[in-house]
């Protein structure tokens, strides 16, 4: 009967106690793949949202990263809150700064995710090709 006790309560902890926490998944998308720049005022750009799906932590600090290199050796960060982030030209500007970029190029856009005692996720990458 003793047996039983232990394995019966070693199997309620392994289905209901131990579950790991995880951050959710997180799905990256632009409202464009191609922008032509002729001003880096304050006018939109382009925009990006996102989508958390599954997970069971909660998210402490959602960072945008910019890139111009498909391993984000070097990339250029912003902090976000919220599923949404406007690029305006300004910012723009400072990214292609970042990158020394003096030509068309290709801008690759993802997120990374961050919470307490949890292994970080990133998103999925974005490309929007950038005329100049």
């Amino acid at each position: 009967m003793k047996k039983y006790l232990i394995l019966l309560t070693v199997l309620f902890l392994s289905v209901f106690g131990c579950k790991k926490a995880a951050l959710p998944a997180v799905t990256l998308s632009s409202d464009a793949t191609e922008v032509s720049v002729k001003s880096y005022s304050s006018a939109i750009l382009f925009n990006l949202s996102w989508e958390y799906t599954g997970g069971n932590a909660e998210i402490g600090q959602t960072y945008v990263q910019f890139c111009t290199d498909k391993e984000f050796v070097s990339p250029y960060v912003l902090k976000s809150s919220g599923n949404s982030f406007v690029v305006i030209g300004k910012d723009l500007k400072k990214i292609q700064d970042t990158f020394g970029v003096l030509d068309d190029y290709e801008l690759i856009i993802r997120l990374l995710v961050e919470g307490d005692n949890v292994p970080s996720v990133y998103s999925n990458k974005v490309r929007v090709h950038i005329d100049i």
